[in-house]
């Protein structure tokens, strides 16, 4: 599923009042948090089985999950606005895929080992 139009979700209330809740891929990171839309570092929230969108100002909510995950992992991505976060959604999509994704952003770098040279 994708939502691309401007206005395509809707919660009734400003733009400033917006929140997201995302699950995530490990239970350690990221930290699940309620987050102001506008605040996003990178333009997207990615949630991961569950996402939920609340309007303080409204009451108005949009709720989206999996009901079930047997192969692949249901991956819900908000994208914001470039240059200005806090004017809204830009989009919205579900996806069904695997885990590279969440595997790449959230995996530990080993650090490398030095060897002695003889």
């Amino acid at each position: 599923m994708e939502v691309a139009a401007a206005g395509g979700i809707s919660l009734g209330g400003t733009e400033a009042d917006d929140r997201v809740l995302s699950d995530s891929f490990s239970e350690a990171r990221p930290a699940m948090r309620i987050h102001d839309i506008g605040d996003a570092s990178g333009q997207m929230y990615r949630g991961v089985e569950v996402q939920l969108l609340y309007n303080r100002k409204s009451g108005q909510s949009w709720f989206a999950g999996a009901l079930t995950t047997d192969k692949f992992l249901t991956i819900l991505r908000l994208h914001l606005p470039e240059g200005n976060p806090a004017h809204g959604i830009a989009s919205y999509e579900v996806d069904c895929a695997g885990t590279t994704e969440l595997t790449k952003e959230n995996s530990c770098a080993m650090p490398r080992l030095r060897t002695r040279s003889s």
